[in-house]
């Protein structure tokens, strides 16, 4: 086959500007641009990836840049059927967004038949593999393609395929021995390049691939899914690699074609920043300055490049990025004042005056929806006398936590708390000192030594002068409405965070947490929060971290979540249409998937 990439390019140029503009895309100053600007390359015709809900924080990141750094005629996102919808929310229209039953129908039940109970949780893992090369095989007579991997955001222009023929790859150093004991026995060769083709993206020719899937089929004359299906050792956690098998298939067959890039990209995005919502943000921003991409795996821990460092380098971190980050105060300002906050749960209200940052919005009665949530008796009915008769605002004497018990809580009994202001200042602080933890309070009344002699004298008889109850403790998700668009959260529970945490439901969550941080946790909260999908984004000593989405998709998600008629209505269409594609999948889906690769590529 001659390679003549300016007329195939002209030819899927034109029928593209048709289709997507139809589709309601504008691509005519698209393509201009890129025609103009990429001198030396020619474009892809398409660019896909594959996803689920479990990594839409960072597509949102990666869709962004994939349109502006990856230039491409076409882009295609598949995922689960039940995700379509969603990620049409939070997708530029310029991706074509399908359903992965198009692709792989019925493939999850047989994979879920063939791979072990020990790696069970290998399912998705393999799935997307067979998604990428089915969309592949389908559109293999198609020029160029770029598989992009959604969890990694490309960070600067990437090209891949030379005017002259070649193309440049990104390679990594893995080297799992299973991938080529599978290419060894589908191909008849094991490890052929000194490099790995694992590197988060993976461009390919289409008449590469159609070699490729001609070669396998026609060597076993089944399905080339069948052949991979009775090859691959699914008791290996990891037994296939789609970017190793065809790297190694165009490695052996046109290695003059393959350049090997050189730039640098880094697979441990979620390890050195946090996510990937702190690209663009100092002093992230020149940590990776010089990687073209970055990829963020949910198996990582948050920031453990940094955790690894000592104790000054982790502060002086935490000191420019609060830096750069508004004040408590005017955050606050800002969602109340918009009307962006709707509902709003306090733990550990206190008397809900003394150091309380949220005494100025709930002063007057308002549409907000309250629950200030306090476990001592003599701060409840401080409550209670301070919004008496506010029927926006509702006061419970309990306790939160990971699950439901009872717990011995300390504080320091209010009349001798009254005593502790010393020298000053005036601010009545030990009112607030209330923990699970008896040591956490001793703590606080030795650090205030510096309030004056006569505090510092009395300092044992105010130790003795802690006490104890037995509290009620609540699992904290039953304290937060189903609808948590608009939800603040509050913590102040003096070192009982971590409870209070992860008795939320992550999958769940509420739109803004506050966090007092007195006890110098600062690194570890911003990890925990990171690894949950959370970002820093106001305050220093109290820190206001905000879910990745703001309401774009906020509310589909509640409406999903809730039972309301609508969505019982809307679910049990979705399951009859499903049940009815089941039916026509053997004969039609095949012919369909081929329909609509041509259909998104300009085909006719």
């Amino acid at each position: 086959m001659t390679h003549t990439p300016q007329k195939s390019g002209q030819r899927i140029q034109s029928s593209v500007r048709n289709n997507l503009t139809s589709a309601g895309i504008q691509t005519e100053e698209r393509l201009e641009v890129f025609s103009t600007n990429h001198q030396g390359y020619i474009l892809p015709d398409l660019v896909y990836s594959v996803c689920s809900s479990a990594d839409i924080g960072v597509w949102s990141h990666t869709s962004k840049n994939l349109l502006n750094f990856v230039p491409s005629k076409n882009y295609l996102l598949i995922v689960p059927d039940s995700d379509v919808e969603l990620f049409k929310t939070i997708t530029d229209r310029t991706f074509k967004v399908v359903p992965e039953s198009v692709f792989v129908p019925g493939l999850k039940e047989i994979l879920r038949n063939k791979i072990p109970p020990s790696s069970i949780g290998r399912i998705g893992w393999y799935l997307q593999q067979f998604i990428k090369l089915s969309v592949l095989k389908e559109a293999r007579d198609y020029e160029n393609f770029v598989i992009w991997d959604a969890d990694t955001v490309p960070l600067k222009k990437i090209e891949f395929f030379r005017s002259t023929g070649e193309v440049e790859f990104f390679t990594g150093t893995e080297a799992h021995l299973p991938y080529f004991d599978l290419t060894q026995k589908l191909m008849g060769f094991g490890k052929r390049a000194k490099f790995s083709f694992i590197a988060q993206c993976f461009p390919y020719k289409g008449i590469w691939a159609n070699n490729f899937f001609n070669f396998i089929e026609g060597k076993f004359s089944e399905s080339y899914e069948k052949t991979l299906l009775n090859l691959i050792d699914f008791k290996e956690g990891s037994g296939f690699s789609e970017y190793e098998t065809l790297g190694s298939f165009a490695y052996h067959n046109y290695r003059k074609q393959i350049i090997v890039s050189g730039k640098k990209w880094e697979r441990n995005g979620t390890a050195l920043i946090g996510g990937p919502h702190n690209i663009y943000r100092e002093p992230y921003k020149q940590l990776i300055k010089d990687y073209e991409h970055l990829t963020f795996e949910r198996w990582q821990e948050p920031f453990s490049t940094l955790k690894a460092q000592d104790d000054s380098a982790r502060k002086s971190f935490l000191s420019i990025e609060s830096y750069t980050l508004p004040k408590l105060e005017t955050y606050l300002d800002d969602i109340f004042l918009s009307d962006k906050v709707r509902t709003v749960v306090q733990i550990g209200a206190n008397d809900g005056v003394q150091n309380d940052p949220l005494r100025k919005y709930l002063k007057d009665q308002s549409a907000l929806k309250v629950q200030l949530i306090e476990p001592i008796p003599y701060y409840v009915e401080k409550l209670q006398q301070l919004y008496f008769g506010r029927s926006d605002i509702t006061v419970r004497g309990v306790a939160a936590g990971s699950a439901e018990s009872m717990r011995e809580l300390f504080f320091i009994r209010p009349e001798v708390a009254d005593e502790m202001n010393g020298d000053g200042p005036k601010n009545d602080w030990a009112h607030g000192q209330g923990s699970f933890d008896k040591a956490t309070v001793i703590h606080w009344i030795k650090q205030n030594s510096f309030q004056g002699k006569k505090y510092v004298a009395n300092i044992d008889h105010y130790v003795r002068s802690i006490t104890s109850i037995n509290v009620n403790v609540v699992r904290t998700d039953s304290l937060l409405e189903k609808n948590r668009c608009g939800l603040l959260l509050v913590i102040d529970v003096q070192g009982f965070e971590s409870e209070v945490l992860d008795g939320i439901d992550w999958l769940n969550p509420p739109e803004w947490i506050v966090i007092e941080d007195d006890l110098g946790k600062s690194f570890d909260h911003i990890a925990y929060f990171a690894k949950h999908g959370f970002r820093w984004v106001a305050g220093e000593h109290d820190k206001v971290f905000s879910r990745l989405f703001g309401s774009a998709h906020c509310d589909l998600t509640a409406r999903i979540a809730n039972t309301d008629q609508f969505n019982v209505e809307w679910i049990a269409k979705k399951i009859k249409t499903r049940a009815f594609l089941k039916k026509v999948a053997k004969k039609l889906i095949p012919t369909f998937a081929q329909l609509l690769v041509k259909r998104i590529l300009g085909g006719s």
